[in-house]
């Protein structure tokens, strides 16, 4: 039979380790930080694309991020909703912030293409997305994606 005394000491010994846990995985845990780097309306004001700078601290690189957002609202700190990408250690050329160069154009009001290097490592690419623009409504936007290097024309 366990005396109260040692049941009492354990509970405590688990509460302390535990508490111990969660105040380092939260002093240890860094907040990603989105930066962003342009905006394109789309042909109608409604919505825009959003090309952004994802960082998460010193143990990842910056990604290039894009979001369709409704026109005027702020990026936050969300991750893309059409495409992530990184420079692959540096198999991919830097834009001025620090991710792989990634360009938008609009193609019609719902249609959005996102021009981005070829060597580019790609996590997200999105064919389409739905984007709420009111209590009871949303739009889709139809993407598509082209790979250039910057030698010619892109699609």
């Amino acid at each position: 039979m366990m005396n109260q005394g040692n049941s009492r000491r354990r509970s405590s010994g688990v509460l302390v380790a535990i508490a111990t846990i969660s105040v380092l995985g939260t002093a240890c845990s860094v907040p990603c930080v989105t930066e962003e780097q342009f905006r394109v309306a789309s042909p109608d004001g409604k919505l825009a694309a959003v090309v952004f700078r994802h960082d998460c601290g010193a143990t990842t690189d910056f990604s290039t991020q894009v979001s369709v957002l409704p026109a005027g609202v702020s990026i936050g700190n969300q991750p893309g909703n059409v495409f992530i990408a990184d420079v692959d250690h540096n198999q991919a050329p830097r834009a001025s912030w620090g991710g792989p160069l990634a360009t938008v154009r609009w193609r019609g009001p719902r249609g959005l293409v996102v021009i981005y290097h070829p060597l580019s490592r790609v996590s997200l690419e999105a064919q389409s997305v739905r984007v709420r623009t009111g209590w009871f409504r949303s739009e889709s936007i139809a993407i598509e994606f082209v790979r250039n290097d910057g030698a010619g024309p892109a699609g």
